[in-house]
């Protein structure tokens, strides 16, 4: 699945992250990262949305921020930067999602294929991690 957030919300993209794992943990929580100082949830995304979780450690940690919440996703790669004001489609069917309220719409990209676009911040509410991810 090919997922865009909005670059506001992104303020760093670690590669190779070094996690530790916490013991009896959610499902959801990979584990910290230190980021200067700053410990960091980083999430599995994958449970977040209701899907199968990843049985390996994520080869990127996206260090998103809002305001004083901090708070990591764990993806396999970033593919890049593009600008996406213009492509934002919200009318895209979100049957195959079991937290819809995940996203905000869809971006296309070229050859039809589509990115889901986060909404971080709804999506830690859902889910009921939010006070957790908070610094």
């Amino acid at each position: 699945m090919l997922w865009a957030l909005p670059r506001l919300w992104v303020r760093e993209v670690i590669r190779q992250p070094r996690l530790t794992r916490i013991p009896n943990a959610a499902a959801e929580l990979q584990g910290l990262i230190n980021l200067r100082g700053i410990l960091v949830p980083v999430l599995d995304l994958a449970v977040l949305l209701g899907l199968p979780g990843s049985t390996t450690a994520p080869a990127v940690a996206i260090c998103l921020q809002q305001g004083r919440q901090l708070v990591g996703l764990g993806a396999r790669r970033v593919l890049g930067l593009r600008p996406m004001s213009a492509g934002l489609q919200r009318d895209v069917p979100v049957s195959a999602l079991a937290q819809p309220q995940a996203w905000c719409g869809a971006l296309t990209l070229e050859q039809g294929l589509w990115a889901g676009v986060l909404n971080w911040p709804d999506l830690l509410k859902s889910s009921g991690i939010e006070e957790a991810a908070s610094t």
